[in-house]
């Protein structure tokens, strides 16, 4: 195949993958209750796309980086998606649901491959613009997915959204077979030994830890409880859809932002504690909304605090390290950030089971609080260590 078609047949695969897997994300809360589930059983099927992700996601990468190859654990994530939206879309009871949901995060898991193969198509000075391109279909698929998948459970029922996802999965199965697999640089393979050594710098487990507070509040409730809370307030399928949408567009927006313009003016600190204020002020308004419009409203406040925060304290967990320990370093960076991803709505399910779904989004919310204080305290730190390195190697020079 010409080398020329590499790359749209490779971002087509990328739209189609984040499609099959967000298709269903806004019914999934509400459909699992509509089943029998608990709120702890809900909560156990959000954190199991978290976990799977917790647990692979670093054995992935080494594996990926020791053989030398991409396009198998790409394969792999199509199938597990395609598997996991056929489970979802036969599956009789909440068990069901949740061994599916995690297959699911079996094929997210293989994200890590997506995202080291496709800027190995441009040259080195290419890269940031390789991952603008991949990251922008990454979100514009979860955003249009998300929001159509709304509208089909609204027309065609429950199960309907993850027979789109199916259908989605086997179109971008067919076309993945035409991925090439390029060059690889095999001289930075990732350790578990080395990822413990690279854990102890100090700044690298602040960041991590503050990303894994933001997840933590994301998945309690833009993909966890906040659909469930909708839909008891009398939120139609489509207007399920809408919410996500509505809660991810600020949220992309101030993606784009956050790292550039917001932390160049404003400073990485206070784009950080603002953004922490927002997600938790926004979380906990809920449970004194009644309005599907305000709950949007405020949602949307909530998307430009998660917006703001993600890609400052990624940029972050790289910045100090040298060359040859920046992968290491966003290795463990995504690893201890996906403890929020899993632990978040585990712990808020079982929560919500002793004090209802409004505690849910109390405790969510004074987490996010808690995070601009840590935030405060923490960024305190990092400018002091900061600013003591700059006058060693001032006097060393």
């Amino acid at each position: 195949m010409d080398t020329q078609y590499r790359i749209p047949i490779f971002l087509a695969v990328t739209t189609m993958f984040w499609a099959s897997l967000y298709a269903y994300v806004p019914i999934l809360s509400p459909y699992a209750q509509d089943m029998g589930a608990s709120l702890s059983m809900v909560g156990l099927i959000v954190a199991a796309y978290g976990l799977s992700q917790l647990l692979l996601r670093v054995p992935t990468g080494i594996i990926s980086d020791r053989i030398g190859a991409r396009r198998p654990f790409i394969l792999i994530g199509l199938l597990a998606a395609v598997f996991a939206a056929a489970g979802m879309a036969m599956a009789k009871t909440p068990g069901q649901l949740l061994i599916c949901r995690g297959m699911a995060g079996v094929a997210a898991t293989t994200w890590v491959a997506f995202t080291t193969l496709f800027p190995a198509y441009f040259s080195p000075d290419q890269t940031g613009r390789a991952m603008s391109v991949l990251l922008f279909c990454n979100q514009s698929a979860q955003l249009a997915a998300t929001y159509i998948g709304g509208w089909i459970a609204e027309l065609w029922g429950w199960q309907a959204p993850f027979v789109a996802a199916f259908i989605f999965g086997v179109i971008r199965l067919g076309l993945s077979l035409l991925i090439q697999e390029a060059p690889l640089n095999r001289g930075q393979t990732l350790s578990f030994v080395e990822l413990l050594r690279v854990g102890r710098d100090s700044r690298l487990l602040i960041v991590s830890l503050l990303a894994a507070l933001i997840q933590y509040v994301i998945f309690v409730t833009v993909y966890g409880f906040t659909p469930t809370y909708a839909a008891a307030i009398g939120a139609s399928k489509a207007q399920l859809g809408t919410l996500t949408l509505v809660s991810s567009i600020p949220s992309v927006l101030a993606t784009l932002l956050g790292g550039t313009w917001l932390a160049r003016h404003l400073g990485e600190r206070r784009v950080v504690i603002g953004g922490f204020v927002l997600v938790g002020v926004s979380t906990l308004t809920i449970p004194f909304i009644r309005s599907i419009t305000v709950l949007s409203i405020t949602q949307a406040l909530g998307g430009i605090g998660r917006g703001a925060v993600f890609p400052v304290l990624m940029s972050m967990s790289i910045r100090t390290a040298p060359a040859e320990k920046k992968a290491t370093s966003m290795g463990f960076f995504q690893s201890i950030y996906a403890l929020g991803m899993t632990g978040g709505p585990a712990l808020s399910g079982f929560l919500g089971n002793l004090v209802g779904l409004n505690g849910i989004f109390i405790s969510a919310g004074i987490v996010g609080l808690i995070s601009a204080v840590l935030a405060w305290i923490s960024f305190s730190t990092i400018l002091r260590e900061r600013d003591r390195e700059s006058a060693k190697s001032v006097t060393v020079a």
